[in-house]
This record gives C-alpha cells, structure tokens and sequence, in this order.
C-alpha cells in the first residue's frame, strides 16, 4: 500500500519544479501540430520527461501504469488490469502556453483500483494550486510563495437562476442545452474548468473530454462531496468502468462535476442526446 502523505508531498514538489520550468520555458518554447493538428511545445516533452523521472520508482513497479496525453498510453481495458493509474497532462491549455498567455497549467491523477485517489491541479502564472487526497479537497493561493494560503473546499448548492455561472466550453453548450441563454458559461482553460466548480466560484462544470483533463476534477468534486453524473443516465460515476472512452482515452458521454441538487434543476434544461 502506498503511503498517501508521502504521494501527495512528492506531487506537489514536483508541481512546484514543473511549473517554474514551464514558465522559464514559455518564450522560447518551440511548438509543433500532432497529427490531429492540436499543439504540443517542447515544454509539454519536457515536463512528461520530468514526470516520468520523479515518479520512476512507482512507475517501474509492477501494477503501475501511466496515462499521459504526450506518450503512447494502454488502452482503457489495460488500464483497468492495474493497480494504480497515473494520469498526467503536462500543459493543459497548450494553444495559450504557445501564445504566450497565462492560461494553462498541469493536472496530475492517481487512480487506486480504478477509483480516483489523489490529485492535483497547479496554474503557475495566478499562482494558484488545488489538490485532493483521500479525505478532502483543497485551494492554496499565492502557491509556493512566503504568501501562501490554504483553505479547506467544501460542497455548494444554490438554487439556479439566468444569472447562475457554469464552466463549459462553448463549442459544446449548444450540444448539451436546449438554450445558450438561461445561464452564463464560463469558458475556461482545462485546469480551472472543475477547479472553479469545486471552489465554489461557479455552480459546476459541464465536460467531455480526456481523462487526463478531467482527472483532477472528478477527484476534487467527489473529495468535496459533490458527484460527477453522467447526463444522459443521471448516474454518477466513482471509478473508471462507470466512463465510457474510446481507446485513446476520450470520454464519450457529457458528465457534471457539481452538487446532485444543482444537476436536478439543470435536467430540464438538457438536451434529449447531451
């Protein structure tokens, strides 16, 4: 069994190296289009590298895999085979760290048996830092500074209204609801998507993508006692055979990362195939 302290404190002293490597690297990072024409920057090489060093003596254990969006990862069924799944995206919002812009950060998940364990979500240029181990859910502004604060997360319910704020983004809002005006969407970058919906800054989070941009998110919302629900079937999900993906690790249904109550007032709002 592995020692949760002794994980959560490696992550974040590696969160801390990685993030003021990328932010030393921004400017001169070369970028360069995968095959499905997203960005991936010499940087993102960088910090997978980094990753794969720092944790080298969990990863080389037998049971241990890692999913990262940078390397060639097992499949969802291999996944499911092991013990411990390690996710990691190294720079999630790439297309604005190429950029030069503030907007992009690095998410870390350790999955136990299938199950979201720990994880981390870490902004270097807003300093910001959000993490969750076995019991709770966390905020630290002013991150890695002699002005660093911690807070606690809990759950938030409120009842909802046309001024209510959710994170999504916005290609995908006319997907999911039957109208882009009864709320405000908030399109953030992947890192502060569910970050802002367990910190109380927004109702929730609507999201289908990767595993490793929404790790960090499921595991903050059920730290905090929120749930992550499944559109179309209403159920929420607390372990990867509860998700559907493709073999490249997309997920293929819209999910929620939010309180059950704020989900219920939403459902009306939904459209028949979100």
């Amino acid at each position: 069994m592995l020692d949760t302290a002794a994980i959560v404190a490696e992550i974040r002293a590696f969160m801390e190296a990685a993030g003021a490597y990328g932010l030393t690297q921004q400017a001169k990072a070369e970028h360069h289009y995968k095959p499905d024409n997203s960005i991936i920057t010499d940087a993102d090489l960088g910090i997978s590298a980094m990753f794969k060093e720092h944790f080298a003596k969990y990863l080389a254990q037998p049971g241990h895999i890692l999913i990262d969006e940078e390397t060639p990862n097992p499949t969802p069924a291999e996944a499911a085979k092991t013990e411990y799944q390690w996710v990691l995206d190294p720079i999630d919002g790439t297309a604005s760290y190429a950029g030069g812009a503030p907007f992009w950060g690095i998410i870390i998940g350790v999955m136990r048996k299938g199950e979201p364990w720990l994880a981390a979500t870490y902004i270097p240029a807003l300093k910001l830092y959000f993490w969750a181990d076995e019991q709770a859910a966390y905020e630290e502004t002013d991150a890695f500074t002699p002005a660093a604060k911690t807070r606690k997360l809990g759950p938030v319910n409120r009842a909802i209204n046309h001024q209510t704020q959710f994170t999504a983004h916005s290609f995908q809002v006319k997907q999911v609801f039957t109208s882009d005006r009864a709320f405000i969407f908030l399109d953030l970058w992947g890192p502060m998507m569910g970050a802002s919906a367990a910190a109380g800054y927004v109702a929730g989070n609507i999201v289908r993508a990767s595993l490793w941009d929404f790790i960090a998110s499921w595991t903050l919302a059920l730290r905090i006692g929120h749930e992550f629900i499944n559109l179309q079937t209403g159920q929420g999900a607390t372990h990867l055979s509860h998700l559907n993906f493709t073999d490249k690790w997309q997920n293929t249904h819209f999910m929620f990362a939010g309180n059950r109550a704020i989900f219920d007032q939403l459902k009306p709002h939904f459209k028949e195939a979100a």
